[in-house]
């Protein structure tokens, strides 16, 4: 009998694990569900239909000034290109803020992942200019010409 009731609660035990870990996965989705701001998750849909039809605009704005003016098209490419990441980034900083309930907490976290990407990135682009710097300065490349018009580049 000693058996046969231990035999059932061992099968039994993994049956009310599995009922406390549906407990903590609802618990943790009812958490991540107080976050979500819904008024703002429908007003963000509207900001990212409104974003795209706004870079559609844009899109075509240039290819048809680039088309009629085309001493300016590559200007216009770089401006594209800058005002699209920055309408971008704008669209995304607003969705973020209107469909999330952000705390202090929260906004540090944020910005210590922020600084240290930025951070790591920095370090990359000044290696790279400093690199950039020294070959300009130190000048290993020299330029030999050849016969039959062939340029051969000789590096120290």
């Amino acid at each position: 009998m000693t058996k046969l009731l231990a035999f059932t609660l061992f099968l039994l035990f993994p049956l009310c694990s599995l009922a406390s870990e549906e407990i903590a996965n609802v618990d943790s989705i009812t958490q991540f569900a107080t976050l979500i701001r819904w008024s703002g998750v429908l007003l963000s849909v509207f900001i990212i239909m409104g974003t795209w039809l706004l870079i559609k605009f844009m899109n075509s704005m240039v290819e048809s000034i680039g088309g009629q003016f085309v001493q300016y098209r590559m200007l216009l490419q770089k401006l594209q290109s800058f005002l699209q990441f920055f309408i971008y980034m704008t669209a995304g900083i607003v969705v973020f803020m209107l469909s999330f309930r952000i705390n202090d907490h929260i906004l540090a976290l944020i910005g210590g992942t922020l600084a240290v990407s930025v951070g790591f990135a920095m370090k990359d682009l000044a290696a790279s200019f400093i690199a950039g710097l020294t070959v300009m300065i130190d000048r290993p490349f020299q330029v030999v010409t050849a016969s039959h018009s062939k340029a051969i580049m000789v590096i120290y």
